[in-house]
């Protein structure tokens, strides 16, 4: 699950071998805090050893001209500044061109971004995110964790609330070596004492 989320990160690496161990708020912090640092290099794909990283999807995607990539994260930042209730604050992660022939293509597709006026009149940053396909026990939680810190990076660089984060997967599934642990998670959920099956 740590694997997944350093997909949205970059250079430095945390190794979590122990599933006991986790990263601190300040850690994860620091890392989001590279997002918007072109100066550093996504290392693995440097290295070799990923395709591509979903990091640098949204900060070098493809263009038309192969030496100037769009950095859509800064797209984003810059239209919701141009016009805060813009419908086309919108990053692709997908590469019609490398995922069509790679043998593990992105699972998340896009991500878009909303400014609308929260319960409490304030303007709000939401975020929907499309994944055509999502591990619901090994790669969910770690997504969601990190598009949600994405989302408060973009809206605090907005000043504006955060609001809601929307998760669609077309394709939400566990694998069989995984149902004793996602057995396990439902129990812990329905057994909390705040669990009610409306707020699920």
């Amino acid at each position: 699950g740590y694997s997944q989320y350093l997909w949205y990160l970059r250079d430095q690496r945390y190794i979590i071998k122990n599933k006991d161990m986790f990263l601190t708020a300040t850690a994860l912090r620091s890392q989001l805090d590279l997002f918007l640092d072109k100066d550093n290099v996504d290392f693995e794909v440097a290295k070799g050893n990923w395709a591509y990283t979903y990091h640098r999807r949204m900060v070098e995607y493809p263009s038309s001209n192969p030496l100037v990539p769009i950095d859509q994260i800064r797209f984003v930042l810059e239209e919701l500044e141009r016009n805060p209730y813009s419908r086309r604050a919108v990053i692709i992660i997908r590469d019609v061109d490398e995922d069509t022939k790679s043998s593990d293509p992105a699972c998340l597709q896009m991500l878009q971004f909303f400014i609308r006026k929260n319960k409490h009149d304030e303007d709000a940053l939401n975020m929907t995110a499309i994944f055509r396909s999502n591990d619901a026990v090994e790669a969910t939680f770690m997504n969601g964790f990190a598009l949600i810190k994405l989302q408060e990076r973009i809206a605090s660089h907005l000043q504006v609330e955060v609001g809601s984060y929307t998760h669609i997967a077309t394709s939400f599934h566990a694998y069989e070596k995984d149902f004793a642990l996602l057995d396990g998670d439902v129990r812990a959920i329905t057994s909390h004492p705040k669990y009610s099956p409306k707020t699920v």
